[in-house]
């Protein structure tokens, strides 16, 4: 969310979802980084550390950076 700091993010489950796992993979690097012909693999998404605690979802995005998470909840 924002380009040079970062950012600390907190999900809540609505509707009495509880989290039974998360993982997060995110893309970061410099902001106006991205992946050519030349350099297909500049930008590569990684496992990212993530935390689940029944309704609730946290984690700390770096600056520029984007993320993907995955939840499985009952």
């Amino acid at each position: 969310s924002h380009a040079s700091q970062p950012a600390e993010i907190s999900l809540n489950l609505l509707a009495g979802a509880c989290a039974v796992s998360a993982r997060a993979e995110i893309l970061s690097g410099e902001i106006h980084a991205h992946n050519t012909f030349d350099a297909p693999d500049a930008l590569q998404p990684v496992a990212h550390p993530i935390q689940a605690h029944a309704s609730q979802v946290q984690l700390s995005l770096p600056p520029a950076s984007v993320a993907g998470i995955t939840l499985e909840i009952q």
